[in-house]
């Protein structure tokens, strides 16, 4: 295994806004992935923290992402459409979440999308910032199909992305959080599996001939991800599909340019409810804390501590990080033989 070291959040977050910034990302764009990449590491999600950063160099090395863009609404309508314009998309994620619960604040629901964006991170992240709002929000991305990563039920080639939904639900403690990607074994945790020279924990993969298999490298090789729970996975995976990639039209904005091959029809589909469009907020807040409660008072089976809700570990591993980052010791010096600037000396806030 690896050896896991610990490096001071501050310190993660101003190496990798400098890392950003030297790619090109306007700073404040930069600290925004920065922070959104240290908490990923933070809740226990390091196949969306900073091990991420050599992955975004590429992208800006390859044209896949244009690290100057700014994220920009588009849309007057009933729905938010923000455009990432083929940037760090994050940033755009950030801003469609905000305006769309400023919406459902002030109209009981409102719909919002993202467009012509590329990797947009821990989708978790924008659903709590909801919930942190008092909304109750879900989210999922569709239209990555390009060359496909994740083969359907009874299929023999892969088809869709990862197609990820995530969804939050507001307490009077930290929310309740569902995030997940509907294949067996999200891209990002087969990257850092294989970055650590270790198997899978589930054969959560396919080798090109259709045999299951716990390699991470199987990819490589021509192989795919297998939906999770069968046919009821494949499912979500398809209504992920709808939403984000077809609902949300972001095909019709791909272009020859950016995006690449995987982005290039992605989008983001949020949709958000204000925890008062049906009476009082305070009330369901406290009946969602109930739940939870309820869920932990559950006798644990043989195997098992306690019986967590969704969202809990989350919640466990930030309270647990602190003030520190944990993560490999090769990614960390990986992250640091990047090109790194602070942007100052171009003049940027």
């Amino acid at each position: 295994m690896t050896e896991l070291i610990e490096v001071g959040a501050g310190e993660a977050q101003q190496r990798a806004t400098g890392i950003l910034v030297a790619l090109g990302a306007p700073h404040a764009v930069a600290e925004k992935v920065a922070a959104h990449l240290v908490e990923a590491d933070q809740v226990g999600h390091a196949s969306h923290g900073l091990a991420r950063l050599p992955w975004y160099s590429r992208y800006v090395r390859d044209g896949v992402v244009c690290p100057s863009a700014v994220p920009r609404r588009v849309s007057e309508g009933d729905v938010v459409t923000v455009s990432a314009d083929w940037g760090f998309s994050h940033a755009a994620a950030y801003l469609a979440t905000e305006l769309a619960v400023e919406r459902a604040l002030d109209r009981g629901t409102s719909a919002a999308s993202v467009i012509r964006c590329t990797h947009v991170g821990r989708l978790g992240a924008y659903v709590e910032l909801a919930a942190a709002s008092g909304c109750v929000a879900i989210a999922t991305i569709g239209g990555m199909r390009g060359p496909g990563v994740a083969v359907p039920f009874g299929g023999s080639r892969p088809l869709l992305g990862p197609s990820p939904i995530a969804a939050a639900f507001p307490t009077t403690g930290p929310p309740v959080v569902m995030d997940f990607a509907t294949t067996e074994v999200p891209l990002g945790k087969v990257m850092v599996a294989k970055n650590a020279g270790t198997r899978l924990a589930v054969p959560g993969l396919v080798e090109p001939d259709g045999r299951p298999t716990d390699d991470p490298a199987a990819l490589e090789r021509g192989g795919a991800l297998r939906t999770f729970g069968a046919h009821k996975g494949f499912a979500l995976a398809t209504m992920a599909e709808l939403l984000g990639g077809i609902l949300t039209g972001a095909g019709d904005h791909r272009d020859d340019g950016p995006g690449g091959p995987s982005f290039r029809g992605a989008g983001l589909f949020l949709f958000v409810v204000s925890a008062a469009a049906f009476g009082s907020a305070e009330t369901v807040r406290t009946r969602a804390s109930e739940l939870r409660e309820a869920v932990h008072a559950v006798p644990p089976a043989d195997g098992f501590d306690t019986v967590l809700a969704p969202g809990d570990p989350e919640s466990r591993n930030r309270a647990a990080a602190g003030d520190y980052v944990r993560l490999p010791a090769d990614v960390w010096r990986e992250i640091q033989e990047l090109p790194y600037s602070t942007g100052r000396d171009r003049g940027e806030q």
